[in-house]
């Protein structure tokens, strides 16, 4: 699996899982190139048909969404 596809099944899994999992997100926003981040976009939305972006902001709320976009 090439490691873009990787980051983005990772980063879908973690959504799912919830909060608890939200790590996963912050490790792979603050460890990757920018051009690794934009080839995981781009995986993720070939893989789900949404774009990465939309599904944070549905998934996470309040205090997580303010922590995560403080980080790196």
């Amino acid at each position: 699996m090439h490691p873009w596809e990787r980051d983005a099944r990772l980063a879908k899994e973690a959504l799912k899982k919830g909060p608890s999992s939200y790590g996963v997100l912050i490790e792979i926003a603050c460890t990757r190139s920018s051009e690794e981040l934009l080839g995981a976009r781009k995986a993720y939305h070939s893989l789900f048909d949404h774009s990465i972006e939309e599904d944070v902001a549905s998934h996470i709320h309040g205090i997580d969404r303010k922590f995560q976009s403080q980080m790196c």
